[in-house]
């Protein structure tokens, strides 16, 4: 496999070439070897743009493919992750039982930062509700019912 050194060293390999064949046509007046010269300084020339041309195309494989490893990585990620409904009306991802890593403990992470942001984000919980701290996001979800507080009056001057 050819990596970015082996090019490399294969246009400082050229670079050397072209300035001997420089040399050469500078300092021979035969005519037969200046016309080689020539012919050699157009083939080195054309066998660098082509050099170059390699190492920038490989330059993109190689960004392609670490995109490619972190999308990979990504996905590996969400797979681990189920979509169910703690309460009526709130789905979140919950983490596979089988998929928790040693110590790693039961928990939800944000629907919203999975699907638009592309995130895993932990929710925190309080009982009643979870918690997205993800400050691009900042979702709340309910978990539980919400505690009803009813309004009491108070008459002082009822007897």
């Amino acid at each position: 496999m050819v990596d970015a050194t082996m090019v490399g060293g294969a246009i400082s390999s050229l670079k050397t070439l072209y300035e001997i064949a420089n040399g050469m046509l500078t300092a021979s007046k035969d005519a037969a070897v200046n016309a080689n010269a020539i012919e050699l300084l157009s083939t080195i020339s054309e066998i660098q743009g082509r050099l170059l041309e390699a190492q920038q195309s490989m330059a993109q494989m190689q960004d392609e493919l670490r995109k490619a490893n972190e999308e990979l990585s990504r996905r590996a990620q969400f797979d681990r992750y189920e979509l169910m409904e703690p309460y009526k009306g709130t789905r979140l991802y919950r983490l596979k039982a089988d998929a928790a890593r040693p110590g790693e403990p039961a928990h939800f992470i944000c629907p919203n930062c999975k699907d638009v942001l592309n995130k895993v984000s932990i929710l925190q919980e309080d009982g009643s509700a979870a918690y997205c701290k993800n400050k691009d996001c900042g979702q709340v979800f309910d978990i539980a019912p919400q505690q009803r507080f009813e309004r009491q009056y108070h008459n002082p001057y009822a007897v």
